[in-house]
């Protein structure tokens, strides 16, 4: 008779025991104990062959265990999701944890990668709803855990995973089922295995469709008499359940990436009719119910088989607005949509399709927008981001912005992966942080601040567009392409020059359209007026501005063109020996203005910047060789002062 199973929590380890124990003899791999009569080669060989998605969480002093549900999210137990949970590390190397989140009441969490892992694929979510109860099923365990056998039970040092077979014998309560390590000759798989202390968080798999789903996490283990006995044959672990309603729910409400085998879990109403029709009618939805209330959930699936218009002339309120149809939907009328929930953040999903919003869009709180690859959402109408909510834009697909966004508060657009296009000025009161994917910026921006540590920000597709922002950071391999665009930093406190400086030499501020005899010129707006305020490619800057363009080389007032007003700048800083920039003459980069800058400067004299489909500066009718002269002349006699662009009255400069 089995004595009743006694349960330790928590599962992780401390940094301690490691650094104590693990100097002992090892066993070559670690995490999951196993049978005495295989070799440990055979479990490691399946961790990696079967499940790449598994990996260890770490924090101060601990090891767990997790699963890479989506490029950036990884499944765990609740009391490996702490606040101390720093890093993931699998066998697509290691990614720093940035966000760490716990189901309430549970033994469930979440943790998010600064980047995303993109060498396999992620692995699936199970659903119990779709492919039945998870008790008698085979399945694998996996962890990074402790080591030993059956035998030995649990054993130091911790780290490298490896899975193993198993049954799910047994619900324990609604929450949870374990399994049982199995003695060889009384029904033990032929790799079968057991989890232990270290492996908290690490998953257990079910085969469905031909490939694996994780259905738990583990979240506890159990033994016979004394904990000498943990891992051994007769102990388990217990699992906290994932493949139910609930909780699939809430990872989704998070993870929008991640996927579910067999398709997601809709626990709204969808659209039920093959024709465009009214919201608020009760016979187009699914059950007869409209959707509207806090964490509510609408579905714009697949019954329309053409582009269909759904009206609204009401306020609705949802957690959850998804759109999975070829054929486009497009929300519409004289009436509002807010995302509220009560926890979590809400999401609207594009998995499939080209798909409008163009009615009012209020997002009451954070608000993960996921589109699929090859997917497309369009904001048509302007979108109000209450009380300073993020928006945040995750999936491969295309957000493209085409109305204004309007807060009360300063509020952040976070682009994570994909393409997010701006068709209107996104606002001063804004900031963008791009954290990957591709940004593009299709006319001049006007922002609180510009973040990018990853991905590309693109200044416009032809015309030139002028990224003005208050703050500008550039880190990681981050990039702008300014194209034929400029850029304004109007800092606070200290300038932004050296920065500029070394993104251009980096190559993180470049242009994709530079071509012979261009260059990013720099400096300060101070160097092209002389007054507190001017304007700069049509903006109206102030004097503690940084400025960078596309221009010809030798363009030293950065207006597209070499001419007399660019010798003036050049003459004025001739001779200069240390700390000059472009704006003062020193195209070559060397910190002087000297006669190689001349050169430089007349090499090009006359040339003016081309559109964009052209290779080449295009020349102007001025001549070089009386610039020559002129040059002579002036460094006996140059006095000169200089030259503003254009003062803040709009009159030009002397």
């Amino acid at each position: 008779m089995r004595m009743k199973p006694r349960s330790i929590c928590p599962d992780v380890l401390t940094r301690m025991l490691v650094a104590t124990m693990v100097a002992a003899p090892a066993i070559a791999v670690r995490g999951i104990t196993i049978r005495d009569d295989r070799a440990p080669s055979l479990y490691s060989s399946l961790a990696s062959n079967t499940l790449p998605q598994t990996g260890s969480v770490t924090g101060n002093g601990w090891i767990g265990s997790g699963t890479l549900i989506s490029p950036t999210w990884v499944l765990t137990a609740g009391h490996v999701a702490d606040p101390t949970a720093n890093t993931f590390a699998s066998t697509a190397g290691t990614r720093s944890i940035i966000n760490r989140y716990q189901y309430p009441g549970l033994d469930i969490g979440l943790v998010k990668l600064n980047s995303p892992i993109t060498s396999f694929t992620p692995i699936r979510l199970y659903n119990v709803n779709t492919f039945g109860t998870e008790v008698g099923k085979d399945v694998l365990i996996a962890g990074a855990g402790l080591q030993g056998t059956g035998l030995t039970g649990q054993q130091a040092p911790t780290g490298t995973f490896r899975a193993a077979q198993s049954l799910i014998e047994a619900f324990e309560g609604s929450d949870k089922f374990y399994t049982r390590f199995r003695t060889p000759g009384s029904g033990a798989a032929d790799l079968e295995g057991s989890g232990v202390q270290g492996d908290s968080g690490g998953g257990v798999f079910l085969q469905v469709n031909s490939q694996w789903a994780i259905a738990g996490v583990q979240s506890q283990s159990y033994y016979s008499g004394g904990i000498e006995n943990l891992g051994k044959y007769g102990s388990g672990g217990v699992y906290m359940r994932t493949g139910v309603n609930a909780i699939l729910n809430w990872v989704l409400s998070y993870a929008t990436d991640a996927a579910i085998v067999g398709g997601y879990v809709t626990t709204g109403p969808s659209w039920n009719v093959n024709s465009s029709g009214d919201w608020n009618y009760q016979s187009n939805w699914t059950g007869n119910t409209i959707p509207n209330g806090v964490g509510k959930e609408a579905n714009l699936l697949s019954k329309t088989t053409s582009r269909r218009t759904v009206y609204n002339d009401k306020a609705i309120t949802l957690g959850t607005l998804r759109f999975d149809n070829a054929n486009s939907y497009q929300i519409a009328g004289l009436g509002k949509i807010t995302i509220d929930v009560a926890s979590g953040a809400g999401s609207i999903t594009v998995i499939s399709g080209a798909h409008d919003i163009n009615l009012p869009l209020f997002l009451k709180d954070n608000t993960t927008a996921n589109i699929a690859s090859g997917a497309t959402l369009r904001i048509k109408d302007p979108m109000t981001l209450v009380n300073g909510s993020v928006l945040t834009k995750s999936g491969a697909g295309t957000l493209s912005i085409q109305a204004p966004i309007y807060n009360a508060y300063a509020a952040p657009l976070v682009v994570e992966e994909g393409v997010m296009s701006a068709a209107v000025d996104l606002g001063q009161t804004n900031s963008l942080q791009v954290d990957g994917g591709d940004v593009q910026l299709d006319v001049n921006q006007h922002l609180a601040s510009l973040d990018v540590t990853g991905g590309m920000v693109t200044a416009g597709r032809g015309d030139a567009v002028v990224v003005s922002t208050k703050a500008l950071s550039l880190s990681g391999d981050g990039q702008i392409d300014l194209k034929n665009g400029r850029l304004v930093v109007d800092y606070t406190g200290a300038s932004m020059l050296p920065m500029i400086q070394e993104a251009i030499n980096s190559g993180s501020l470049a242009s994709s359209t530079r071509a012979d005899g261009l260059a990013i010129g720099y400096g300060e707006a101070s160097d092209l007026f002389s007054g507190t305020s001017g304007i700069f490619a049509g903006e109206m800057i102030d004097n503690t501005s940084v400025i960078a363009a596309l221009t010809v080389t030798g363009d030293a007032t950065l207006d597209g063109v070499v001419d007399s007003a660019d010798f003036n700048s050049f003459a004025l800083h001739y001779g200069s020996m240390s700390e000059t920039r472009w704006t003062q003459g020193d195209f070559d980069g060397d910190g002087r203005v000297s006669t190689l800058d001349f050169n430089l400067l007349a090499g090009q004299f006359g040339q003016s910047l081309p559109t964009l489909s052209s290779a080449t500066a295009v020349p102007e009718p001025v001549s070089a060789a009386s610039l020559l002269v002129f040059f002579a002349a002036s460094r006996i006699r140059y006095s000169g002062s200089r030259r503003p662009l254009k003062s803040a009255d709009g009159s030009g400069g002397t």
